[in-house]
């Protein structure tokens, strides 16, 4: 090759690579690792005597360990109406782990709750930014026939 052909291509490249680098930025950006997540799933609805039993698989994929988690929830019936409003205790939920817990619920159908809905944090301890992690970092989901938000 030409010494006037290898400068050329010397010259050309670093514009070539620039322009593919800023077109490549915005996926760069989405490639990046996300959010700490406190996610909640409601994974069971059981009939149990007078009353209805919810599962909730919690799992904290954060690093923040949680000493205190509670949250109130509000169920509605068949008609989308307001049921019940309660405040579940999750108790803790250390980074990185997965808890299964459990709340009855007397004298309410399993199949008269239509909707389960997080309305407000009642409690999220474990340093500063807790509180974010149980607010803005909560994800739901569930696997039964109930819909599970927040």
């Amino acid at each position: 090759m030409k010494n006037s052909a290898r400068k050329a291509i010397r010259t050309l490249v670093p514009p070539v690579l620039l322009a593919l680098s800023a077109l490549q930025g915005p996926a760069l950006a989405s490639d990046t690792a996300p959010a700490p997540t406190l996610a909640i799933e409601l994974n069971a609805a059981e009939p149990v005597d007078n009353g209805c039993r919810l599962t909730f698989v919690m799992t904290n994929a954060s690093s923040q360990s949680l000493e205190k988690v509670a949250f109130e929830f509000v169920l509605f019936d068949a008609k989308g109406l307001v049921s019940r409003m309660t405040v579940f205790d999750f108790k803790s939920a250390p980074s990185g782990r997965t808890r299964v817990r459990q709340f009855s619920l007397p004298d309410a159908g399993c199949q008269s709750i239509s909707r389960v809905l997080v309305n407000d944090v009642a409690e999220c301890g474990g340093g500063d930014t807790a509180s974010a992690l149980c607010s803005t970092g909560l994800v739901t989901g569930s696997r039964t026939k109930i819909e599970f938000g927040s």
